[in-house]
């Protein structure tokens, strides 16, 4: 075993490197050298204060010091500036140039951190999956009945209806141009409706069989899709209005006839 550095060199059998001295009884620290003079091993006491940091035999390994707080949140706006960017104007219309642009940062700072587009684009798939596991968990909390956390799902709709007249579902406008030109990233995509898919068939078997509660689920997902595709083609938030009050009446008879 290689001795620590600084330190007297030990026998290959010896394993006091990395161990702290002992203490004697006066309060000295001892330490082991080989005597010159003999084939054993002789203690060899120095006046240290007790807890000084001047030891031998002691290895010191550097600490790992944490990634920086300022490339954390550098990549975190890298990452929201391409989820912005992508929902207005499509993936295939995103570039490095772009998001440098909206950032402020210069291309090789985005390249740093995303070294193909396709990173960037999973970088911000995840971060719109994990802002959506968060927002179902806060309903999930909030809501008292399994009918007030499907109205939750309603209102999140009615509530962005300019933003989707104006630019579609971001979900459903990523899903179709990734699988007409991108299907091999779809995939990644198409989880975010599995999340709430999964989350509002949980909330229908609260009344429902099972397979009525999937079917509603998605029933429910078809009509929110639907509202969005059309205000958008006509660029009309008023159609999500409508479409949010025709829901609710939905809601309310399936939740009277189960």
């Amino acid at each position: 075993m290689p001795s620590c550095p600084g330190s007297p060199s030990l026998p290959a059998a010896s394993s006091t490197c990395c161990k702290r001295p002992r203490s004697t009884t006066t309060g000295q620290r001892e330490s082991w050298a080989i005597d010159p003079d003999t084939t054993g091993k002789r203690p060899l006491t120095h006046n240290w204060p007790r807890w000084s940091s001047a030891r031998p035999n002691r290895c010191r390994w550097p600490a790992l010091s944490p990634v920086s707080t300022k490339v954390k949140q550098r990549r975190l706006t890298i990452v929201d500036a391409a989820r912005d960017h992508i929902y207005h104007h499509g993936y295939g219309s995103t570039s490095y140039a772009d998001i440098a642009r909206e950032t402020g940062l210069g291309k090789g700072n985005i390249q740093y951190h995303f070294k193909a587009k396709e990173d960037l684009l999973h970088a911000a798939i995840d971060q719109q999956i994990q802002d959506i596991r968060e927002q179902l968990e806060r309903w999930s909390l909030d809501c008292g009945t399994a009918y007030d956390c499907i109205e939750r799902f309603i209102g999140m709709v009615e509530g962005n209806a300019r933003n989707l007249s104006s630019y579609g579902c971001p979900m459903g406008s990523l899903n179709s141009e990734l699988g007409k030109h991108e299907r091999q990233l779809q995939g990644r995509a198409r989880a975010m409706f599995d999340l709430y898919l999964r989350w509002l068939e949980a909330r229908f078997r609260s009344f429902l069989p099972r397979k009525q509660a999937q079917a509603r689920a998605e029933q429910l997902m078809v009509m929110a899709q639907g509202a969005s595709l059309m205000a958008h083609a006509y660029e009309e938030p008023r159609i999500i209005r409508n479409q949010a009050r025709i829901m609710r009446q939905w809601l309310a008879d399936i939740c009277d006839q189960s």
